[in-house]
């Protein structure tokens, strides 16, 4: 099973993924495009909307990337705009190790709250499954029942996958989402776009009222792990701000998906 990034992925109104579509000229699967949802009555990822919206510090990390690949291999001779892709090629290698790397602990995480200790990824990454699983037994106990990669469609035009939820023992929803960091350039730090993603979730599932939001961070180096609670007091502006990003995707793309 190939383990993958919820971004830019479609969900039908039953909240089943629509990740692909047959291909007619070619054959075999190709990724579901935006003129396909229009026909089967899609919705849009979560992440997928938030995409419209700017991230400096992302941004931020690709340009030095690009500037670390430049000094490591300065332009001597040739066309410069064949040195300019090198360079963007470079600086994206360790991009794609991260993602690549973020990915497989993702995957071996979901399979150990799915109950499937023997998979390889589980064995590989077990540190880091006992890690998490540790610290949310600390916060939540062991009773919990976790349901890992629900997939769920709103009717306001968007749907998506959480990495897991659960109800307490009150019946009330908690949601986390995984994010893999390098702990060594320092504290893992929560943005507003990452709690948008998990009221998104949160009223996808059920609702936001005496929910919780947590935001799991996991050090892709060493199985360490650290979780940051989204307080009650922003739960409705990070849906407010995840209304108006849907709102302003759905102008952007001209195509309003609710129902």
């Amino acid at each position: 099973m190939a383990y993958v990034a919820e971004s830019g992925h479609w969900y039908d109104r039953e909240g089943n993924p629509a990740y692909e579509v047959p291909n007619k000229s070619k054959g075999g699967m190709r990724p579901t495009r935006i003129t396909d949802a229009k026909k089967m009555d899609l919705v849009p990822s979560v992440t997928a909307i938030l995409k419209i919206l700017d991230k400096p510090a992302l941004t931020n990390w690709k340009v030095e990337q690009a500037i670390k690949a430049a000094i490591h291999h300065p332009f001597k001779e040739g066309s410069e705009n064949e040195y300019i892709k090198f360079i963007k090629d470079k600086s994206m290698e360790e991009a794609t190790q991260a993602r690549d790397t973020g990915s497989e602990i993702h995957g071996a995480i979901e399979e150990w709250f799915r109950g499937n200790m023997d998979h390889k990824l589980v064995i590989q990454y077990l540190p880091w499954c006992q890690k998490v699983d540790g610290i949310l037994a600390d916060e939540f106990g062991d009773g919990m029942e976790w349901k890992a990669e629900r997939s769920f469609s709103s009717s306001l035009g968007y749907g998506g996958k959480c990495d897991l939820h659960g109800y307490d023992e009150n019946g009330n929803l908690i949601v986390l989402d995984f994010k893999t960091k390098d702990f060594s350039k320092g504290k893992p730090k929560a943005y507003d776009e990452q709690g948008m993603q998990l009221a998104a979730y949160a009223v996808g599932f059920d609702t936001l009222i005496d929910a919780r939001l947590f935001n799991v961070f996991i050090d892709r180096d060493t199985p360490e792990a650290t979780m940051i609670e989204w307080d009650e007091s922003q739960h409705d502006r990070l849906f407010a701000m995840f209304t108006h990003s849907l709102n302003l995707w759905k102008a952007f793309k001209k195509f309003d998906p609710s129902y």
